[in-house]
């Protein structure tokens, strides 16, 4: 579980930042936005790292699995955020402050449990 923290402790802290996003005000946009690019390039960094201390493969592992499900739940954060702000898309649910945030982490971490443990 150690080398498993190790390994992972940056996808998981970048998922954390685009997610803490949803709690800065709607209308300080820019912030939003920089914190979440800058969240995904530590997912992709951190990618990175893994692939370089793990022996190499051409197979799909679970830690690429896992990093995939970062990046594309960071993305759709950043989706997410960009549906707030647009004034012509009109989805009631996502608009409220804390709902994307209990959808995309309740969304990492079913299908990480599940990834970990299949």
């Amino acid at each position: 579980s150690w080398l498993f923290f190790k390994l992972f402790i940056g996808s998981i802290l970048a998922f954390i930042t685009s997610s803490i996003v949803f709690f800065i005000p709607k209308n300080d946009f820019d912030s939003k936005i920089e914190l979440s690019v800058g969240a995904l390039f530590v997912a992709i960094g951190n990618r990175y790292f893994v692939e370089s201390s793990m022996p190499s493969v051409q197979v799909l592992t679970k830690a690429d699995i896992l990093h995939n499900l970062t990046i594309v739940l960071i993305i759709l954060n950043i989706l997410l955020i960009v549906i707030q702000r647009n004034k012509k898309i009109n989805w009631k649910w996502y608009e409220k402050k804390y709902n994307p945030i209990i959808l995309t982490s309740s969304i990492y971490i079913i299908l990480s449990f599940l990834v970990i443990m299949f």
